[in-house]
């Protein structure tokens, strides 16, 4: 809550940009009939901020949704491989970050962790 503000009218106000309402939940699976092999995914609920001091305006809350795997594998003289593959924001959900930031479409990553 907006305290000791320049403008009255803003006193008692939410601050901008910052949801009420935040939940995660996110998960992993080690498949255990393919040793190395895990599957992960999550959620992610972020909701309804204001965009202005006066709190007239806001933007709406979003859910977006991960899915993900990885797989560690032992190489030679105690080393290990790592392939990781995930897919942010699954649905291609289109919103607003904050006032200032359209959220992330829909991005695979993939990356290697080589361990020595």
């Amino acid at each position: 809550v907006v305290e000791d503000s320049a403008i009255a009218a803003n006193e008692g106000n939410r601050p901008t940009d910052v949801a009420r309402r935040l939940a995660k939940l996110y998960g992993e699976y080690s498949i255990f009939s393919v040793p190395g092999l895990t599957l992960t995914g999550g959620a992610f609920y972020t909701g309804e901020q204001y965009t202005d001091e006066a709190n007239d305006n806001t933007i709406p809350s979003f859910t977006t949704f991960d899915v993900g795997g990885r797989y560690r594998m032992a190489l030679a003289d105690d080393r290990a491989l790592t392939l990781r593959a995930n897919l942010s924001n699954l649905t291609d959900e289109h919103y607003w970050l904050s006032s200032h930031y359209l959220g992330a479409p829909r991005t695979l990553e993939l990356s290697a962790q080589l361990e020595f």
